[in-house]
């Protein structure tokens, strides 16, 4: 059975422009990792949309022992780390949630 894992009050999310963090424009706290950014659609003014990365570093804690998925609709990338385990990488397309 799939449990749903709780994140602490906010994750620190680190915004830049490049697709390898090259020149950070932001740092906010977001609540939930849930964005939808189409083709011109982007976090901030400055930044550059279909050309930007963001990395989000915090906790989320699991409220009972079980088995967790992630998943993400993406159209360039998507890597997470669980501690130091890197348990996503995938690079192209990928609407499937995966």
């Amino acid at each position: 059975m799939n449990q749903k894992a709780v994140s602490q009050e906010s994750l620190l999310g680190e915004y830049y422009n490049g697709q390898n963090f090259e020149k950070k424009i932001m740092v906010r706290n977001d609540k939930n990792i849930n964005f939808y950014w189409g083709n011109e659609q982007k976090p901030h003014p400055k930044m550059n949309p279909g050309n930007f990365s963001v990395r989000w570093t915090g906790k989320i804690f699991a409220p009972e022992s079980g088995k967790y998925e992630f998943f993400a609709k993406v159209d360039d990338g998507i890597k997470v780390w669980v501690g130091n385990k890197l348990i996503m990488n995938k690079w192209g397309m990928n609407d499937t949630g995966d």
